[in-house]
């Protein structure tokens, strides 16, 4: 049964990764107005594309926090890169609010406070760098509100927080009553042995009662011998 719903984990793993590759494919190729015109724009788009698809492809069979920590970096790295190539498209903003969320899908809470580092050290450099670098002209939606943004930005983290925080407490409950349920299972386990080698013991010194109990009603035999 364990095996069965590994398998099944597996196959919805690689259709959701199979899924995040097309999307980020199609993202692309469809209405991209760097196509034609920013060509090393294009190439490293398609470079981010590629690595990130073959570390999602490839996690299943490297299961490290090494791997995962190299997963969030590249996702991060493709998220500020569409960031910096696309300007005029807001949304991705969005996308870099919600790069520490990858982590929360690992479990791990070590690599959630990295990518909550991570997160947060590289936004501060891209407001800044926006700020003192004279090209705030393109990006306006940032230029014109940018303490909003900042508060904005701050407010989406304390909730990746705030998520992160109830679902890591409700999965240690998880862990805590799995193993309570295991150790249970393991003291069962353990009665029944003691109770199987007491059964075993018990049946050959029955016997050994039944013959001395024997010889002792038995008129042959001498009170020496008996004794």
């Amino acid at each position: 049964m364990k095996g069965f719903y590994s398998q099944l984990d597996n196959k919805i793993y690689y259709s959701t990764g199979q899924m995040v590759i097309v999307i980020m494919i199609i993202g692309l190729l469809m209405d991209n107005p760097n196509i034609g015109e920013d060509r090393i724009g294009n190439i490293l788009h398609s470079s981010l594309i590629f690595i990130l698809s073959v570390c999602l492809l490839l996690y299943p069979k490297y299961v490290t926090r090494v791997f995962r920590m190299i997963i969030i970096i590249v996702a991060a790295f493709y998220f500020y890169t569409l960031f910096l190539l696309y300007p005029e498209t807001w949304s991705t903003f969005i996308f870099l609010c919600f790069i520490p969320a990858i982590s929360i899908l690992f479990f791990d809470s070590k690599l959630f406070y990295f990518s909550l580092l991570l997160n947060s050290v590289s936004i501060i450099g891209l407001f800044g760098y926006i700020v003192f670098s004279g090209k705030g002209y393109f990006y306006p939606y940032i230029q014109q509100d940018l303490i909003g943004n900042v508060i904005n930005f701050i407010g989406s983290q304390v909730i990746i927080y705030f998520i992160f925080y109830l679902s890591s407490g409700r999965i240690k409950k998880q862990q805590l009553y799995y193993e309570q349920i295991q150790q249970t299972e393991r003291l069962k386990t353990t009665g029944q042995l003691a109770a199987a080698v007491a059964h075993e013991i018990r049946n050959p010194l029955t016997v050994v009662k039944g013959f001395l109990q024997l010889y002792q009603k038995d008129t042959w035999f001498s009170d020496v011998k008996k004794r």
